[in-house]
């Protein structure tokens, strides 16, 4: 299931923000809630394609291990925020200079629609971003 914010689904079907939270309010959209943040999410029945959303979490040495845990964290927060499912997390300890990482890979090579979440893009690559959000969004 895919849940989009409410102001999405306000544009969608012709409401004003005002209007979609007065009828959230009133009960009147259905399967409306709110999450843990206090954001108003509505699920997606038009959505054809769910996209799959996965976290990647990035350090460079065993040295920023609790920073690993807490980048993680802080997007697993933003994934609930927005309404989505961290459906996969993935952390990788290696440097941001070496593109041979497995794990990022495989996430790359998916054949399914991702939603590829990660906190700063360098946590992807600290060279040739643009490849792989061409890749991404191709």
């Amino acid at each position: 299931m895919n849940l989009i914010k409410l102001s999405i689904w306000a544009k969608k079907n012709g409401y004003s923000y005002r209007g979609a939270y007065n009828r959230f309010n009133a009960g009147r959209i259905k399967g409306a809630f709110k999450n843990d943040t206090g954001r108003i999410v509505v699920p997606d029945e038009e959505g054809n394609h769910p996209l799959k959303t996965i976290v990647y979490a990035r350090v460079s040495s065993h040295k920023q291990k609790n920073y690993l845990e807490r980048q993680y964290q802080r997007m697993q927060e933003f994934c609930i925020s927005n309404g989505w499912i961290a459906e996969q997390i993935v952390t990788e300890i290696v440097s941001g200079l070496n593109d041979k990482r497995p794990k990022l890979c495989k996430i790359l090579n998916s054949k399914i629609p991702i939603r590829l979440v990660s906190e700063h893009k360098d946590r992807l690559t600290r060279f040739g971003f643009n490849y792989i959000e061409t890749l991404i969004e191709g």
